[in-house]
């Protein structure tokens, strides 16, 4: 069980709901899926991992859900083919094909021979995830523009994977950067 306040995005939990049956309220389990969790907390949307059908709900901050167990196996990234994505089991060398999708945004990060998270549930795969950290390269940089201020200033950098993000004034074309894939912020300087 975990509290409302600590959902995340894709995080996958089972909700009773009622469903109305001819003037009596019989409960129906499903295991829904979090995909969209807003700031303010109240709205959540959902979507049912058999069906695909999303609602929205609301929790009170303090009602507790019931956590669904998942199983996590690494696999490696090895090519894009479509709207799928087709990983390796690094120890049997058995392949999985999975939607591009699964990965949400963080798709654009895959690379070559990168680990990356399945979760599995009841033996089928429902989310997936790339590293946290991701090294990229700069192919684009906006010129420095040199000037006294008091707050900190930062460029518009084009990546590798050509997703725009933004960095300090220091960072050129060319460089390596690490990534916060969560976000797509600016970490650091890759070390070489």
């Amino acid at each position: 069980m975990f509290m409302c306040e600590e959902l995340q995005h894709d995080k996958i939990c089972e909700q009773r709901i009622p469903v109305s049956c001819k003037h009596k309220h019989e409960h129906v389990e499903l295991l829904l899926l979090i995909i969209t969790w807003y700031r303010s907390s109240p709205p959540v949307e959902l979507r049912d991992v058999d069906t695909g059908n999303k609602t929205t709900e609301r929790f009170r901050t303090d009602e507790a859900i019931e956590r669904v167990f998942v199983e996590e196996k690494s696999f490696t990234f090895l090519y894009h083919e479509g709207d799928s994505v087709m990983l390796m089991e690094p120890t049997t060398f058995e392949q999985l094909e999975v939607p591009k999708e699964m990965f949400g945004k963080a798709a654009a990060y895959l690379k070559d021979d990168m680990s990356v998270t399945v979760q599995y549930y009841d033996g089928r795969p429902m989310s997936a995830s790339v590293p946290q950290r991701v090294t990229c390269t700069v192919v684009e940089a906006q010129p420095n523009t040199k000037g006294l201020t008091a707050a900190p200033q930062y460029k518009r950098v084009v990546l590798d994977n050509g997703l725009t993000v933004l960095a300090p004034p220091f960072v050129e074309a060319g460089d390596e950067i690490v990534i916060n894939t969560t976000d797509d912020s600016y970490m650091t300087r890759a070390k070489e």
